[in-house]
């Protein structure tokens, strides 16, 4: 029997990374899809669509910085 290659990244880090990934695309795109739908709901056009997208690029901003911070405490 042969034994596992060590060379790349284990598959579930591939999972954390994909899931890192897809949380910042939907906290960037979110805000800004439910501001279209709204200014489509309510006639606001485009001023919900801005605030929705500033919104998600602050959500954006945050979570890169959080992440970005080194874990542990000390």
């Amino acid at each position: 029997m042969t034994s596992p290659r060590q060379d790349g990244p284990h598959p579930a880090q591939a999972y954390v990374w994909a899931s890192r990934v897809s949380t910042l695309a939907g906290e960037a795109v979110v805000p800004a899809v439910l501001g279209y739908w709204a200014d489509s709901h309510w006639g606001t056009s485009p001023w919900l669509v801005i605030v929705g997208g500033a919104l998600g690029f602050a959500l954006l901003m945050y979570e890169v910085v959080r992440l970005s911070k080194p874990k542990g405490g000390g």
